[in-house]
């Protein structure tokens, strides 16, 4: 589950004494999970074993607990429903977090005085985090909902706090009076709603709102009566009641979030798609990508999910390229990486641009792989 406040909290540690050790992996098949693990387990051990950076009563408590990181994983069964990755950070003086990503990122083991966070803030960054807001005639609910996962139920208006909301407190009216009361009560209850709906929205640091009621009469109000900067913010609606349970509210939750995700997938396509010329906006295909990405042009790498492919690099200026050479800004030789891929990702998050794997619409970069928006044009 991805956790905003958690994730500042990581991104603030320092330890100059007792690094930290951040460790990336995917989430395949048990056995084929724990054959990679294993094998980025052992060779971090083996350049452990040959660094001068640490005292040997350091070297011998970092190596355990990359045991113990490799022995926690491999019995890690309660993973979210489409966890692609873990992320796990941990030292030895007590840090321990964990993180399951729905999407792929290189996988890799640091030990560094700061945690290694780029990839997870990336997922952070794409994944959006909804406000969802439930409100009928008597109560309201909210839910956050990330990565399609729900979370942080919160009744914000009960029926016990309704004035004038029972049968008897409108007994003795007329059918006109009656009706004009309850519209009455109706716009006031949506207006109290809207508030709380309001605060709750700042506090939780949310990107965007969707909003449910039971019917479209409802549903309208609501709306109606939601600040400004709410309307702005709001992408989507759907039919639900707040007594519903969380199961029912997720799958309908899920849809409206996922139409819109899917909506924002589509116009950067286009965008991609109507700006892939010489002198436009955007790249296609890796070679084109590579060139755009090593001249710090790349905006937001978009990637097909799975794809990889073969290429160079050197590891001391994260210069990338398709053919064996030399790299022009030292002159040693490139080195071969089995998935240049996963460096342009890396190189990606290096410039602080955005990885955009595709969720909808993978077949639009079937055979070239990789795409780019770009920053400015050369």
């Amino acid at each position: 589950m991805i956790n905003r406040d958690q994730i500042e909290s990581l991104m603030s540690y320092r330890n100059e004494e007792h690094p930290v050790v951040s460790m990336y992996i995917t989430t395949e098949l048990p056995k084929k999970f724990r054959s990679k693990l294993n094998s980025m387990i052992r060779g971090k051990l083996k350049e452990l074993s040959q660094t001068s950076r640490y005292s040997g009563n350091e070297k011998k408590n970092l190596e355990k607990l990359l045991m113990r990181m490799e022995e926690v994983l491999k019995t890690r069964t309660n993973r979210y429903e489409g966890t692609k990755m873990i992320a796990l950070f941990a030292n030895t003086t007590g840090l321990w977090e964990e993180f399951e990503l729905p999407v792929q990122y290189p996988n890799q083991v640091r030990i560094e005085t700061d945690p290694y966070t780029r990839p997870l803030t990336a997922a952070r960054d794409q994944f959006a985090r909804f406000c969802i807001l439930i409100g009928n005639s008597h109560k309201a609910k909210v839910y956050a909902l990330t990565a399609n996962q729900l979370s942080e139920e919160q009744d914000i208006f009960t029926e016990e706090e309704m004035e004038g909301a029972t049968d008897e407190a409108l007994q003795g009216f007329g059918e006109q009076r009656l009706q004009r009361n309850i519209r009455d009560h109706m716009n006031k209850h949506a207006k109290k709603i809207a508030e709380a709906a309001f605060q709750v929205f700042n506090n939780g640091r949310f990107d965007y709102l969707l909003v449910a009621s039971p019917n479209d009469r409802e549903l309208r109000l609501l709306k109606d009566n939601l600040h400004s900067y709410l309307q702005r913010h709001l992408i989507g609606e759907f039919k639900a009641r707040p007594e519903e349970k969380k199961e029912e509210i997720l799958t309908r939750a899920r849809g409206a979030a996922s139409e819109w995700e899917q909506s924002q997938e589509s116009k950067l396509l286009e965008f991609i798609e109507s700006e892939q010329y010489e002198g436009g906006q955007a790249t296609v295909d890796v070679g084109p990508t590579i060139k755009a990405l090593m001249n710090g042009q790349v905006h937001t790498l978009v990637v097909q999910e799975s794809f990889s492919r073969p290429g160079y690099q050197c590891s001391n200026d994260h210069y990338l390229d398709l053919a064996k050479k030399n790299c022009p800004h030292c002159g040693e030789e490139l080195q071969p990486v089995e998935d240049v891929i996963d460096e342009m990702v890396e190189e990606t998050l290096r410039q602080n641009g955005e990885v955009h794997y595709l969720q909808y619409y993978p077949e639009k970069l079937d055979e070239k792989g990789v795409a780019a928006r770009l920053r400015f044009v050369i």
